[in-house]
């Protein structure tokens, strides 16, 4: 065959294929963003992967007005924000937020559920360490109460400290596949800030355990990092468990993660 022939049917065929992977369009970073919901009347820490931007912040925000995905909903996790409820903008100046809502953020309800969605928002908002406070407005209206809740103005973490659980898992987040070899991450304040981590299969049986303190205990909160190393021969449902050691009363504080264990 003439080569001139081989050249023009090879072009042809690749204009078909489309470009290589070699020559395809390189995947826009990512970043992780917390994101924080309800699980058991108590903040409940998620994680977001979004795209990198210099809008983060509204990025988490946007997220947290998704609400939980099905995974969490399926284990519990659920929110207090009002469906329906947007982001009309944000903007950071001096260390405060200024977070502003649509009016369905507002829709009426009982102390408990006002006092939560408050505490989701000032506590996804607040991760960013720009950011230290935040200042509420509805429809472009700064708001001081909700349903007759009083709102902080500006509010910050300490004015939620007693929707936060003992323990927080920040890492691994719910129905996550987890390596064989995996970071568990969060924070405590509980008894000698003593923590146990486990990981267990689905039939509820030990692969991997370890002992850790967290950084602060006994009236301060902590953060705590282990990793831990587990084997199962075919891909299943497991859990990682995390609680205290207690004083008086053993294992007062557990918490339960349902993730995905990976062969390894």
């Amino acid at each position: 065959m003439n080569p001139r022939y081989i050249l023009i049917a090879a072009t042809a065929l690749a204009t078909l294929a489309g470009p290589s992977a070699a020559t395809a369009a390189p995947q826009a970073p990512k970043t992780t963003v917390a994101v924080f919901h309800e699980r058991g009347g108590q903040l409940w820490q998620s994680s977001r992967t979004v795209a990198q931007t210099s809008g983060v912040a509204k990025a988490a925000m946007n997220a947290l007005f998704a609400g939980p995905n099905a995974a969490e909903t399926a284990a519990g996790v659920t929110t207090a924000v009002p469906a329906g409820s947007r982001l009309r903008g944000i903007s950071v100046a001096g260390g405060t937020a200024t977070v502003d809502v649509s009016r369905k953020f507002a829709t009426a309800g009982g102390r408990a559920s006002v006092r939560m969605r408050l505490a989701q928002l000032v506590f996804t908002a607040t991760q960013f360490p720009t950011v230290h406070r935040v200042r509420l407005e509805v429809a472009g209206q700064v708001v001081h109460s909700i349903a007759g809740v009083p709102v902080p103005q500006p509010g910050s973490r300490p004015s939620f400290y007693k929707l936060v659980p003992p323990i927080l898992v920040a890492q691994p987040a719910i129905g996550a596949r987890i390596p064989a070899t995996v970071n568990i991450t969060g924070s405590a304040d509980v008894f000698e800030a003593a923590v146990d981590v486990r990981i267990i299969n689905a039939r509820g049986r030990l692969l991997a355990r370890t002992h850790t303190l967290a950084t602060c205990g006994n009236g301060c909160r902590g953060t705590y990092s282990v990793t831990l190393r587990y084997h199962v021969r075919r891909a299943q449902r497991g859990t990682v468990v995390v609680f205290d050691t207690g004083g008086v009363v053993a294992h007062p504080h557990v918490v339960r993660v349902p993730v995905r264990l990976s062969v390894g």
